[in-house]
């Protein structure tokens, strides 16, 4: 499917700007930006991490601390493990 989105010059220049800190182009941010937005509701954080792992989106939600990313990556599991309701 494909549509067309009207940005300002402002949004267009957001939206390039994100898309160069995460090293991607402007067709892959919007989809994982829209992805994430239109996911299920999830009940715990078991179920949010299946999803993330299932669409591998994981190591991207941690995109803007590169540094941490595996840090970060391992504790949320940790905790979705715990099975903590949302």
């Amino acid at each position: 499917m494909t549509i067309t989105i009207e940005l300002t010059q402002e949004e267009e220049a957001k939206l390039r700007k994100e898309a160069e800190q995460r090293g991607t182009d402007l067709k892959t941010l919007a989809h994982d930006l829209l992805s994430l937005n239109i996911t299920p509701k999830l009940r715990s954080g078991r179920e949010l991490l299946a999803y993330w792992e299932e669409h591998d989106l994981l190591g991207k939600v941690f995109m803007d601390r590169p540094e941490d990313g595996p840090e970060l990556a391992r504790k949320f599991r940790e905790e979705a493990n715990l099975d903590i309701r949302l």
